[in-house]
């Protein structure tokens, strides 16, 4: 399971589960959405992990999911970054990535979940007229992938925010995922909160 878990006396359910309220935040100055580099995984020591990927923009601590890789898809919290690179705690597992493998913010989850808000703020008006959009990505493939929220034109546009009533009761199954896209052309400083239940 990824995400900060906001309560410290999670209400324990009929199924003998526990339900949970917990956060994804993610930050940067450039693409929310990034690939990989066609290169190497760097042991970094210390069971640090160097994922190479060119201008990310990425702040430390952030919530980024890795996809598409062999050895580390998963959600991590970025331990440090450089510009070309950042560093996840993970085994280290010789491999070399593939341009298609994607690093951005995900709620991604092994169990069921609930959307209950979510937020981005930048630092100014996007400036330029491209889109920002979340995601529903099915478990079971993409054929079932839903668009959930759009803004087709950032140009005007500095924040966005959804609570619980107006995502009419999103209830994810175990293994979908909700991402963000936007290209962020000026590189506004931006900052993404979700927050969700986990069942």
């Amino acid at each position: 399971m990824s995400g900060r878990i906001l309560d410290t006396a999670p209400l324990v359910l009929p199924s003998g589960r526990d339900l949970m309220v917990c956060e994804v935040f993610a930050g940067g100055d450039a693409k929310v959405n990034n690939v990989l580099d066609a290169a190497d995984a760097v042991d970094a020591g210390g069971g640090l992990v160097t994922i190479p990927c060119t201008g990310h923009g990425f702040t430390a601590g952030s919530m980024i999911a890795l996809r598409g890789t062999d050895s580390y898809d998963g959600v991590y919290t970025l331990a440090a970054v450089a510009v070309d690179t950042f560093n996840i705690y993970a085994p280290f597992v010789a491999e070399t990535f593939a341009n298609t493998d994607t690093a951005r913010p995900e709620i991604w989850l092994d169990r069921p979940w609930q959307l209950l808000d979510w937020s981005i703020h930048l630092s100014a008006a996007g400036g330029a007229a491209e889109a920002l959009t979340m995601t529903l990505d099915s478990a079971h493939g993409a054929t079932f992938d839903v668009p959930l929220h759009t803004t087709a034109d950032m140009t005007l546009v500095a924040d966005i925010s959804e609570t619980w009533a107006q995502l009419k009761m999103l209830i994810g199954s175990k293994d979908d995922a909700i991402n963000w896209t936007y290209a962020n052309t000026n590189n506004k400083t931006w900052g993404l909160r979700a927050r969700f239940l986990v069942f």
